[in-house]
């Protein structure tokens, strides 16, 4: 059995006896993965991932005036302007994530 610990931050995984000098075995979208001990996986990342597909369903929402979740169903009932402007806010939520909070820009 294999034991998966999830860390938000690098900082706290680096914060385990040793971990500093550990290297990634994996790098998956972004995110690496370490053995911290025998058959304890650790990886440090990800969680923002998530953050950030809350701030973009944030965005998409203002725009078209709605609280809340809204089904595909629900967006796709919206004129064609009110849907490129959402696209047009997301787009930019999202460029703005990866230039200056992912540090991802120009990385596939």
């Amino acid at each position: 059995m294999k034991i998966g610990l999830q860390f938000a931050m690098p900082a706290e995984f680096h914060a385990l006896p040793g971990a500093k000098e550990l290297e990634a075995f994996e790098t998956v979208s972004g995110v690496p993965f370490y053995e911290a001990a025998p058959g304890i996986i650790a990886c440090a990342g990800g969680v923002s991932k998530v953050n950030i597909a809350t701030d973009v369903e944030l965005a998409m929402l203002k725009v078209v005036g709605r609280e809340g979740h809204m089904k595909e169903a629900e967006l796709n009932a919206y004129p064609a302007d009110v849907i490129e402007k959402a696209r047009d806010a997301v787009e930019a939520l999202v460029i703005d994530k990866m230039e200056h909070y992912l540090l991802s820009e120009n990385r596939a």
